[in-house]
C-alpha cells in the first residue's frame, strides 16, 4: 500500500491541489489593477537602474521574487516597494542577485545540443555555400 502526506479526510487531495494550483499566489497582498500598475513601474524603475528587462522573464516568476522580498521587508505593495528601492540605492543589488537568472550555458541540455548541432545546423549549413569553404578549411588543417 502506498503512503501519502496527506490523511485521508473524507476528499480528493488531488483535486484540491489542482484547484490551489490555478489560484493567484498573492501571499495576503493586495491584487487589484492598482497594484497591477505599481508593478508596471516597479518593471520600468528596475530596467532603468539595472538594465533588467523583466519582459524576457515571465511575469509570474519576477512577481514572486519581488513579492517574497516585499514580505522579507514588511512590504504590502508595489507601490511601497517602488518607494523603498528610492531610499535604498543597495537594494538594486539584491534584484541583480535574485531576479536574474545566471545559469546561462548553451550546453545545459546536451540532448538537444546534439540534436542542433547534427541534424539542424548541418542541414542549414549544407545548403550554404559557407559551409563548403569550411569543410575545406578544415580538411586543410
Amino acid at each position: 500500500m502506498r503512503q501519502t502526506i496527506f490523511p485521508k479526510v473524507g476528499f480528493d487531495h488531488a483535486t484540491e491541489l489542482k484547484h490551489l494550483r490555478h489560484q493567484p499566489r498573492d501571499y495576503g497582498m493586495e491584487t487589484n489593477n492598482m497594484d497591477q500598475k505599481g508593478f508596471d513601474l516597479l518593471k520600468i524603475r528596475i530596467l532603468k537602474a539595472i538594465g533588467l528587462r523583466c519582459g524576457y522573464y515571465r511575469e509570474s516568476y519576477i512577481q514572486r521574487r519581488i513579492k517574497y522580498r516585499m514580505r522579507k521587508l514588511g512590504i504590502n505593495s508595489y507601490w511601497e516597494y517602488w518607494r523603498y528601492l528610492s531610499a535604498h540605492d543597495d537594494e538594486y543589488e539584491y534584484l541583480i542577485r535574485h531576479l536574474a537568472i545566471n545559469y546561462s550555458t548553451f550546453f545545459r541540455d546536451p540532448d538537444v545540443f546534439h540534436y542542433f548541432q547534427n541534424y539542424i545546423l548541418r542541414r542549414y549549413l549544407s545548403e550554404k555555400e559557407i559551409f563548403k569553404n569550411f569543410k575545406r578549411w578544415l580538411r586543410e588543417r
